[in-house]
């Protein structure tokens, strides 16, 4: 199972002045570029760690067989279904109907299931990624969320050339902030 990020989300939850801020930086000029890239880093940080979405995102899932139901979908919260689609071992695709399924925006990781009078089509799949599952995933930062991107991307701002391991301190701290919210799969 693997999956990939088609759309990010449209805005971070924090602003290049919150970093400026948390680092104790004056000036509204500085390296605005770079704080983005820091803030990004950090967010994609916490939703690895997490395994949430921060902020709307389209996910799309590649699978190699037709899978068991339910399936659970990565990246939490789940908000919608996209589309499904089988592609053969000729290279045709065929879009399934998203009302084909049932959609568990409750639990976390989200999931899908077949309705009971839907089915896959009979075909013989592509060999790889035959199965596609494009869904919508994601929610508002958190304020733990924020402040654990507001350290992390404070500290790399601060710490350039050494941005490379954050100090267990800031490691612990990001970690407890993210740890009451996360997605362990057991």
């Amino acid at each position: 199972m693997n999956w990939k990020l088609i759309t990010p989300p449209s805005s971070e939850p924090v602003s290049a002045a919150d970093v400026r801020a948390q680092a104790r930086v004056d000036s509204s000029t500085e390296d605005a570029t770079t704080i983005a890239m820091y803030i990004t880093a950090a967010r994609e940080q916490a939703e690895k760690y997490q395994g949430r979405a921060i902020g709307a995102q389209t996910i799309e899932l590649s699978l190699d067989a037709f899978p068991s139901f339910p399936l659970k979908l990565p990246m939490a919260p789940l908000v919608s279904l996209t589309s499904v689609s089988v592609t053969d071992s000729e290279g045709s695709a065929t879009s399934m109907s998203t009302s084909d399924f049932v959609v568990d925006t409750y639990a976390e990781p989200g999931r899908i299931h077949m309705k009971s009078a839907a089915q896959w089509p009979s075909v013989s799949l592509q060999e790889i990624g035959g199965i596609k599952i494009r869904y919508v995933a994601g929610a508002a930062a958190s304020v733990s969320q924020k402040l654990a991107i507001l350290m992390v991307a404070a500290y790399w701002f601060e710490n350039r050339e050494a941005a490379v391991e954050v100090p267990k301190a800031i490691e612990g701290a990001f970690r407890a902030l993210l740890d009451g919210d996360r997605i362990v799969n057991v």
